[in-house]
């Protein structure tokens, strides 16, 4: 039995889905003030260039856009993060993560290879040069 990406079918899938992410994604920042909004690879990684641009309007008012990636290197970072996630989800990973659309997106981007949350966090302070109380 062939899985759903040897089918096709999960691109056709996610290709219909792209155009509701782009209006999630844009909702959800016109709604929001002083919080983090954490979007997965899928919301943000947008093919058709039309679609990527909606996103970029929507995120360019905020000033803090951060990308987390394993690793500056993105062949470490499709290991790493492929040990993550099924067999059959590993090529949209790779895709992901390979994808300049996150990198075009973000206004910083945080490592976090071997690092715990409370120093992922401390970085990503650091990097955006926020000092809390």
């Amino acid at each position: 039995m062939r899985s759903l990406a040897e089918s096709g079918s999960l691109d056709a899938a996610l290709n219909y889905c792209k155009p509701f992410e782009v209006h999630a994604v844009e909702r959800h920042l016109a709604e929001i003030q002083n919080c983090v909004a954490d979007f997965g690879a899928g919301y943000s990684v947008q093919d058709d260039p039309i679609l990527h641009e909606r996103v970029h309007r929507a995120l360019s008012p905020h000033p803090h856009v951060v990308l987390l990636l394993p690793s500056p290197d993105s062949d470490e970072s499709v290991v790493y993060l492929n040990d993550r996630v099924d067999e059959n989800l590993r090529a949209l990973n790779e895709h992901y993560i390979r994808s300049p659309a996150n990198e075009s997106l973000a206004k910083a981007v945080v490592y976090t290879f071997a690092k715990t949350p409370e120093e992922t966090c401390a970085d990503i302070l650091h990097t955006l040069r926020i000092t809390l109380p």
